[in-house]
């Protein structure tokens, strides 16, 4: 059974430097991501899993890396706007 995940830091806790690091193993996930211009995700898509989603559909933000292991899948729904991809 897929499931969702979203994180949205309290705007009291938002700082220059925010940073995500997302390392997902055996899992499947949906749903867009979103991240603003002052904030960072590292995500890491290994072990066989599947996200079905897109990554800043409205354009350029900010930082994103996106890593995704030989047996895992990324399966876009949407045009994404990513800094750097490692396969």
């Amino acid at each position: 059974m897929p499931i969702s995940l979203m994180f949205i830091p309290e705007a009291s806790t938002r700082s220059s430097d925010d940073c995500v690091r997302k390392k997902e193993t055996k899992q499947e996930f949906e749903g867009n991501t979103v991240v603003d211009s002052i904030s960072t995700i590292n995500m890491y898509l290994n072990d066989g899993t599947l996200y079905s989603g897109a990554i800043n559909t409205y354009g350029a933000a900010g930082a994103v890396y996106v890593e995704i292991s030989e047996d895992s899948t990324w399966k876009l729904t949407g045009d994404s706007y990513i800094t750097s991809l490692f396969l």
